[in-house]
């Protein structure tokens, strides 16, 4: 029985809805606050707020269209074979700790 790769599409998800989101505030309260409330990568607030979990949510922020359709491209095509080889755990660990260090 071939089981679902739910993690590879709950990123796509994620991406898809944190993309929207940031549209909607860009339109309220400008680009740049709308990138950084959406969990950009802003080492200010990670060094002096201690926000830490940008170092993960900045791997769901994208900064046009073209960015989000051709990262999900690649989610979609290698995500999800990758997730059925290594199995859900692993993969997990692999892609959320392959944003956590390629943010650092």
């Amino acid at each position: 029985m071939r089981t679902i790769p739910f993690i590879t599409y709950v990123c796509i998800l994620i991406s898809v809805v944190n993309y929207i989101r940031m549209m909607y505030l860009s339109d309220r309260e400008g680009r740049q606050s709308a990138i950084a409330d959406s969990g950009a990568v802003y080492k200010p607030y990670i060094e002096e707020e201690h926000q830490y979990y940008r170092l993960l949510t900045g791997g769901f922020v994208h900064f046009s269209i073209w960015h989000l359709l051709m990262n999900l491209s690649v989610m979609w095509s290698l995500g999800q074979s990758m997730e059925m080889y290594f199995g859900h755990i692993l993969f997990a660990i692999l892609f959320f700790g392959s944003i956590i260090t390629g943010n650092i």
